[in-house]
């Protein structure tokens, strides 16, 4: 990693303190926009908050066996959740979270390990917005309400996956 790269995430390390929160949390930015998804039409549903759960237990576990050691428990990864899920969340500190997931939590050595993560990311953030609706009956194209597929379209971005670009 370079001194700059170096001091950019120090630099958004002091900013997710200024948060609130410690640097253990840093390790589950990326269930960030699982939940900016759920929140999008307005609510959390129940599907979509056992989805969230499933994501961040497999997450955590994936933390602690890379690691070796025991890096956060479970009862911290829900903790962390329930922060953005019992009450919605300021929706520009979910953007200041999210725009730090990249930079913080998928900039390892390891560029596959990071493509698989944004994958998995964006795969549960589509089984989170398809999981419930808010409206029956819904049209071919309402599945996922607007502002669902706005904020989907915002974390590809942020992943640095592009929408409009065919690989």
């Amino acid at each position: 990693m370079t001194d700059e790269n170096m001091d950019k995430k120090v630099s958004l390390q002091n900013i997710l303190k200024g948060y609130g929160f410690e640097d253990k949390y840093l390790y589950l930015l990326d269930v960030v926009p699982l939940i900016e998804i759920a929140w999008a039409d307005g609510i959390i549903q129940v599907g979509e908050l056992g989805l969230i759960k499933e994501f961040i237990v497999k997450h955590i576990e994936n933390i602690n066996k890379g690691a070796g050691v025991s890096v956060i428990s479970r009862d911290e990864g829900v903790e962390f959740i329930e922060r953005f899920t019992v009450k919605r969340p300021d929706p520009e500190l979910m953007k200041v979270l999210r725009s730090m997931v990249v930079p913080l939590r998928l900039q390892s050595a390891e560029a596959s390990k990071n493509t698989e993560q944004k994958l998995n990311i964006l795969k549960f953030c589509m089984d989170i917005a398809a999981s419930s609706v808010i409206e029956y009956p819904y049209g071919s194209h309402e599945r996922f309400c607007d502002d669902e597929k706005a904020i989907f379209l915002e974390i590809m971005k942020n992943l640095g996956i592009s929408p409009t670009k065919i690989v």
